[in-house]
């Protein structure tokens, strides 16, 4: 489906005169769509000069890598020379600002964010005009006037894109994590369990202990209602003869102040519960073998809170003794501002003139996404509510908690990420726990193959699996 897709936008590009911009959202790699153009014209016409633009020096690279560095190497000899010989020109926008005059026949805009009047005036002066963008421009004018000199080709459709995306094959290993020996590890995870699973006992279902704490508004039930009828299901009245002890221990049990305290309890001992397993340190050294098996690569790891986004990226950066992960997420605590190179970012007018400004986490997340980009970190540690703008070329996922989303979530929620044709992912689970019995019992994608399969003990245990959020 995704060849169908570039092979219609280069039809329709060449039925159009050779104008046109296509918008191509990941997953698909435009630059498919890039060398496919380059290609056919050079297939017909093996001398024609033809310009690249791109916004920044990194994908200027990028293109140069990926067109000379195919599986054929009668392209990439093709390729090499035609930019040796500047038949194909590759440069960064600024040669059209600085007004060095490089005359070509055809033009290609790649990933243009601004349009200048020098670009524009260089545009139109070309017979073949080409813009590929992954994004819309930030300025609606821009992109009235991109798509006056170059329209819009219409052929990646969102719904197409969607589906693409979604039948993104994926490859996952399945990493075990035991509980330690030492300490109270173990007796505190029964502890959570056991409670938990009393609480269901005595409320039947999440649900009704749900409204043991706020009632049923559909209904117009109070909670203190919900929570007396609970009681009397469990043998209590208000007419109990104390004088015995099996019912003084029924009252002190089930009676309905205590039902509804039950209910607060358990939502609290779940969150515990959520956060001990899903911040499980002993996961953190199996965190940094899995980096350490694939360094180089760009690696997203996903974590079920801010709280353990920040341990992973610390630990992996103090055992390799470099800033090579960075946490990213908008809990991210202020700190003082610096540019690229170190040096202090100061306000240089007004009452503050002189001291240094701060980055709060907005900023710290544009510059940390802006080094993933540019391949000056290859690690990003999140949350699960990781931000949907959040772009780049991802290789692997590691997932540290079944009990975050699944993979399959942040592929559809991530529509900028540039996700590898199959994604490596290897998720994380806390054995003999909930984080196991949700592991089992999870329903795959036809396209989702885990590969260590039979290595997985797939236990049926007994845990009351009631998740909620942090």
């Amino acid at each position: 489906m995704k060849t169908d897709l570039i092979e219609k936008a280069i039809e329709h590009w060449r039925s159009n005169r050779g104008l046109g911009t296509a918008l191509i959202p990941p997953p698909i790699d435009d630059k498919v769509f890039l060398l496919a153009v380059l290609q056919r014209m050079y297939a017909k016409r093996p001398n024609y000069p033809i310009m690249i633009i791109t916004e920044t020096f990194q994908e200027r690279m990028d293109i140069i890598e990926y067109i000379t560095t195919t599986d054929n190497e009668e392209n990439n000899k093709e390729f090499k020379n035609l930019i040796d010989t500047k038949v194909l020109k590759i440069f960064t926008s600024n040669i059209i600002k600085n007004s060095v005059n490089y005359p070509t026949k055809f033009v290609i805009l790649y990933h243009s964010k601004t349009l200048s009047n020098e670009l524009v005036n260089f545009v139109l002066k070309c017979h073949f005009r080409l813009v590929i963008i992954n994004k819309v421009l930030a300025s609606a004018n821009d992109m009235q006037q991109l798509y006056s000199i170059a329209p819009l080709l219409q052929d990646f459709k969102q719904n197409e894109i969607d589906e693409i995306r979604l039948s993104v094959p994926v490859e996952e290993v399945l990493v075990d994590v035991q509980l330690s020996d030492e300490g109270d590890d173990k007796k505190l995870i029964e502890y959570y369990d056991e409670y938990i699973r009393a609480s269901l006992n005595i409320f039947g279902k999440f649900e009704k202990m749900k409204e043991a704490n706020y009632g049923n508004q559909e209904l117009n039930i109070s909670s203190a209602e919900i929570c007396e009828e609970i009681a009397k299901n469990n043998g209590w009245n208000e007419h109990l003869d104390m004088s015995l002890q099996y019912n003084v221990q029924i009252d002190e049990m089930y009676n309905p102040a205590q039902i509804r305290e039950r209910a607060s309890k358990t939502y609290e001992i779940i969150r515990l519960r959520t956060n001990f397993l899903a911040n499980y340190k002993t996961k953190l050294p199996r965190i940094l073998e899995i980096v350490e098996n694939n360094m180089g690569k760009n690696i997203l790891i996903i974590n079920k809170n801010a709280l353990f986004a920040n341990e992973v990226a610390n630990y992996i950066n103090t055992i390799k003794d470099s800033n090579i992960c960075a946490a990213y997420h908008n809990s991210l605590d202020t700190i003082p501002a610096v540019d690229e190179q170190g040096n202090p970012i100061c306000f240089k007018s007004g009452e503050r003139k002189g001291k240094q400004k701060t980055f709060g986490a907005q900023a710290q997340m544009t510059a940390i996404e802006k080094k993933y980009i540019e391949g000056k970190i290859n690690i990003i540690s999140t949350n699960n509510g990781v931000d949907k703008e959040l772009s780049g070329k991802t290789d692997i996922v590691i997932l540290t908690s079944p009990l975050c989303s699944d993979i399959e979530s942040f592929i559809y929620r991530l529509t900028r990420m540039n996700w590898s044709d199959k994604i490596a992912l290897f998720s994380l689970y806390v054995e003999n726990s909930i984080e196991e019995t949700k592991m089992a019992n999870r329903v795959l994608n036809t396209s989702h193959e885990i590969l260590n399969r039979e290595n997985f003990n797939n236990k049926q245990i007994n845990f009351s699996d009631i998740i909620v959020g942090d």
